[in-house]
């Protein structure tokens, strides 16, 4: 009789288990990261009666954790992928949107700044029209330091937002590591059965860490995980935890990079954080917001070279030589600590065109020179003693270098920032030309021509009398009616002095042309059409693009950038749903199939409560014959 009733008693505990764990999937169905349970059955062995074995009913062997290791990798990486894309694309659309804000936006001013000196050249000597050209300069700088300081402010929020993930990653990989310990000590309690709610905690707790840093897991004999990031630094082993910091860039103290801190030295690792929201924002620092400061910057730069050079080749209201219109910080160089040797580094006026939006990394091994490009990665080895001119900037060297001495260049970085308006009085405006162009009265040919330019202000001979005399056939010339025969093709241009001019059409022989010192040019605008030339002249990428076309470019990058992160983050999006779906499909909870599960073992229990009823009927029934 006894056997009935552990048959019965078998039917009633194990359904009572299965019922236990169906309610506790029901109850978890919207729990994130919780992978359904499963009760596994079997029979009892039987016991042997004579020759027959007599069944003992059913018996719990364990209570399993549906789940696939695979997905679980899968959507932790899919979510590292979403989130660093997400945090690029963040900060990529607030350049974007600093950029296409036509109230700082600098397209505007520029034009003003320019349509300005178009006025002055309408009347050269307006002291109104100059001083609306000057508010127009100062205006137009106004703007430049706008946008470098709103530049700025995004790169203070991008260190505020790596201070915060490191902060929510310590705190994570302290919990994991915690989760190691309870999994290990229930692993060896339950003689190897897996603790499965702390299982799928440290599980969900994985994908939050990749989240924001990425992170590899792999799993010990123990049960234990080994989680690194980045190139390998080891995060979690076990129970230890190195933890994250920040800490300044040695090249830079307001710069904050990540440090992988092992017994108390942090070692940067920035450089190879490249998942999750960390890897976007230290991506979107490098790309977008360093790529947007150095680009402002070289605008900055080759309008206020060029212009410089420019407004120093024409004079005055007083007669005088103009002096720099605009003040730049000269390029910055920050020495490595333990240099011994020094550099210098200056704009190359003569290469403004050649200047590259990027800072560069000097180093010297004790034989050579290597300039790497940061932006590129690219390298190039300079040869000799220098000075070196290379893209728009000349390096010399101030001091004997040393082996393992480094410096960062950063030639564009403050340019945007610091530029300002040094001419502070209108009749300090150089709009006239230094020299004239005269042609003689008595000439009988259809030649004219063009106004001088300016290539040399410092050439001692440059307000020299100069006669041009056509000779017979007018096919040919002398300077000042001596000297050998040069060929004339119309519109061909004559540099001589330090000036250069152009004449055009068809002389007789004797027609002559003078280019003299302008004494008295108050209202001659020669100068000035050449500085509102540089509106739409090639300063720029080799000369290719204009400081218009340029900001254009800028403007059009930064959108490309933003739309391309946008695009990425939308298909990472697709690709993290997927493998969250995948995941659900296999370890989700189906509130259908539970119901089912639900029925079904109610049923059993109610069957087992029968037979142990029967059981103790038969008892009674006998007991009843016996009295």
């Amino acid at each position: 009789m006894s056997n009935i009733f552990n048959v019965g008693l078998s039917g009633l505990m194990s359904s009572q288990r299965v019922l236990a764990t169906v309610g506790h999937n029901i109850a978890n169905a919207n729990t994130e990261g919780y992978s359904r349970q499963r009760v596994e059955l079997s029979a009892r062995l039987p016991q042997a009666i004579g020759d027959i074995n007599i069944g003992r009913g059913v018996t719990v062997d364990s209570i399993s954790r549906v789940s696939d290791q695979f997905l679980t990798s899968q959507l932790r990486s899919t979510a590292a992928n979403e989130q660093q894309q997400a945090a690029y694309h963040s900060m990529a659309t607030q350049v974007t949107d600093l950029f296409a804000d036509t109230s700082i936006g600098i397209s505007s001013v520029l034009q003003s700044f320019f349509d300005a000196l178009q006025d002055v050249n309408n009347d050269p000597t307006s002291i109104t029209s100059r001083q609306i050209f000057l508010s127009a300069s100062e205006e137009l700088v106004t703007r430049f330091h706008t946008q470098a300081s709103e530049v700025g402010d995004i790169e203070d929020e991008i260190n505020f937002d790596l201070q915060s993930a490191v902060n929510d990653i310590n705190s994570l990989t302290r919990s994991i590591a915690d989760l190691n310990v309870r999994i290990q000590q229930e692993l060896g309690r339950t003689h190897g059965i897996p603790p499965a709610d702390l299982l799928d905690k440290r599980d969900l707790q994985l994908v939050q860490l990749a989240e924001l840093v990425g992170a590899n897991a792999i799993e010990q004999a123990d049960g234990q995980l080994t989680v690194t990031v980045g190139n390998g630094q080891v995060l979690i082993a076990g129970a230890t935890v190195n933890k994250l910091t920040l800490v300044p860039d040695p090249f830079d103290a307001t710069r904050m990079e990540i440090a992988h801190d092992v017994g108390g030295t942090p070692s940067p690792i920035s450089n190879y954080l490249t998942a999750g929201r960390v890897g976007g924002l230290l991506a979107a620092r490098a790309e977008v917001v360093d790529g947007t400061r150095n680009e402002l910057g070289r605008l900055a730069a080759a309008l206020s070279l060029e212009f410089n050079t420019q407004h120093k080749a024409g004079i005055d209201l007083n007669g005088a030589f103009g002096g720099d219109f605009f003040s730049i910080a000269a390029p910055q160089v920050i020495n490595k600590a333990g240099n011994t040797g020094g550099i210098s580094v200056a704009f190359d006026p003569a290469n403004v065109a050649n200047l590259k939006p990027v800072d560069y990394r000097l180093r010297y091994d004790g034989t050579n020179l290597t300039l790497t490009n940061f932006a590129t990665g690219a390298q190039q080895t300079l040869t000799g003693a220098g000075p070196f001119n290379v893209e728009g900037v000349q390096i010399s060297i101030t001091s004997a270098l040393a082996a393992g001495d480094e410096f960062r260049i950063q030639p564009l970085r403050n340019v945007a920032r610091d530029f300002d308006v040094v001419v502070d009085d209108t009749r300090k405006i150089a709009i006239a030309a230094p020299v004239q162009t005269q042609e003689s009265s008595s000439n009988l040919g259809n030649a004219t021509i063009a106004p001088p330019l300016v290539l040399d202000a410092s050439n001692p001979a440059l307000r020299n009398t100069v006669n041009i005399v056509f000779q017979d056939p007018p096919t040919t010339y002398q300077i000042n009616g001596a000297g050998p025969l040069i060929p004339y093709s119309s519109g061909n241009t004559i540099d001589l002095n330090g000036w250069r001019v152009q004449i055009s059409g068809a002389p007789v022989a004797g027609d002559t042309f003078t280019i003299r010192a302008n004494t008295s040019g108050f209202g001659d605008n020669a100068n000035g059409l050449a500085l509102a030339d540089l509106a739409t002249r090639g300063i720029l990428d080799g000369g290719a693009n204009s400081v218009v076309e340029g900001y254009g470019n800028l403007v059009g990058v930064a959108g490309a950038k933003t739309r391309q992160a946008e695009l990425s983050h939308e298909a990472f999006q697709v690709l993290r749903n997927n493998a969250i779906a995948a995941r659900e499909e296999i370890s989700g909870v189906n509130l259908d199939e539970e119901a089912a599960n639900m029925l079904r073992f109610q049923q059993l229990y109610q069957a087992s409560a029968q037979i142990v009823q029967a059981g103790q009927e038969t008892i009674d029934a006998l007991l009843s014959i016996m009295r």
